[in-house]
């Protein structure tokens, strides 16, 4: 996904180069997306949110009923949508996931039945955020946090913070790398200081494989970057852990092992006999506009990403089944067998 806010440097250039004898006007609200084609949700199998429910046998093992979100577009559940009403249209992305469906929040919360906080936004570039948009790093996320939680039981909340690729999407330095994991760090030490007991750390998946990655228009050096940064970025975050072990955090923290998801789904799918097909199911931008002819790919099923940096529906669900397999292991959860789960995700 470009930047989702190019859209408005775009016009503003435009403009600056016309002159008028009127007064300037304020600029017209950006047109709703043409309804002259397919909908995202008439591909959405009904209750599909609910893929994984009765996968887990025990799902407050540990006294868990609240999942709490901390990340980026990735776990976005439409809190961006709901803030601009103009990005991430619930016409090409399902409820304004960026996804065609269900996204692995989802796909959690109908295999536990917790109930979720979602803080996640999508990556907004600095300096080009609205002025409805509250904070959106991940330290702003855990001010919101912090103020809707001050009289909450933090002894039934879980909290995943998974920083993805919009970490790294639009960066090609090396130096990246201490600066996402040093946010991390603080992130994760404010945490333990308000009081919560439980984080699930998701790593990098790996982003030479995203749609975007293979494009043209993105510079080699920055495609050099992907394939690398993702090693890099998960090593740093094992050492990362290891080193709060040191420092007797109260807070309890596992490893969410998002990074080897990409291969296993590769996997199955070869196991099935399903041929993956490269490419990105839906060409267009967060504002729903559509390059070229309104139209979606005819199997979604077995199109990994919906767009050039976000995963299909399919795919997330296997990624709900690897955070569900690192609870359990993390013995927050009992019950739960991910060789079903990943059966059940398979036939999406």
């Amino acid at each position: 996904m470009l930047r989702i806010m190019s859209l408005f440097i775009a016009s503003l250039g435009i403009s600056a180069c016309q002159t008028s004898p009127m007064p300037a006007r304020s600029p017209a609200p950006p047109q709703p997306l043409l309804d002259n084609g397919p909908r995202v949700d008439e591909g959405v199998k009904a209750h599909q949110n609910h893929w994984l429910k009765g996968l887990v046998l025990d799902p407050d093992q540990t006294g868990v009923t609240t999942l709490v979100v901390l990340g980026d577009s990735w776990s976005d559940t439409g809190n961006l949508f709901q803030k601009t009403q103009t990005l991430a249209p619930p016409q090409v992305f399902w409820r304004s996931r960026f996804s065609n469906g269900p996204i692995w929040v989802d796909y959690v919360q109908g295999a536990t039945g917790w109930s979720v906080r979602n803080y996640a936004f999508a990556d907004i570039e600095e300096g080009q955020a609205l002025e409805t948009i509250p904070p959106t790093s991940l330290l702003g996320q855990i001010e919101h946090l912090k103020q809707d939680t001050k009289k909450s039981n933090r002894e039934v909340m879980l909290v995943s913070l998974w920083v993805g690729p919009d970490a790294y999407r639009d960066k090609a330095d090396a130096e990246a790398i201490p600066e996402v994991l040093n946010q991390i760090r603080e992130a994760l030490i404010t945490l333990d200081s308000l009081g919560f007991h439980r984080v699930a750390v998701g790593s990098l998946p790996d982003l030479s494989e995203l749609p975007l990655a293979s494009s043209p228009a993105v510079p080699s050096l920055q495609r050099a970057f992907w394939k690398t940064v993702a090693t890099a970025h998960n090593a740093g975050l094992s050492s990362l852990l290891e080193q709060l072990k040191k420092e007797k955090l109260s807070l309890r923290v596992y490893p969410y092992q998002a990074n080897g998801v990409q291969a296993l789904s590769r996997e199955k799918a070869e196991s099935a006999g399903v041929v993956l097909k490269k490419g990105a199911c839906f060409d267009g931008d967060a504002r729903g506009q559509v390059v070229g002819e309104r139209r979606f790919c005819r199997q979604p099923g077995s199109t990994p990403y919906w767009d050039a940096t976000h995963p299909s529906s399919k795919l997330h669900c296997f990624y709900a089944a690897q955070f569900l397999a690192d609870t359990a292991h993390a013995e927050h959860v009992g019950g739960y067998n991910k060789g079903h789960a990943v059966d059940h995700c398979q036939r999406l």
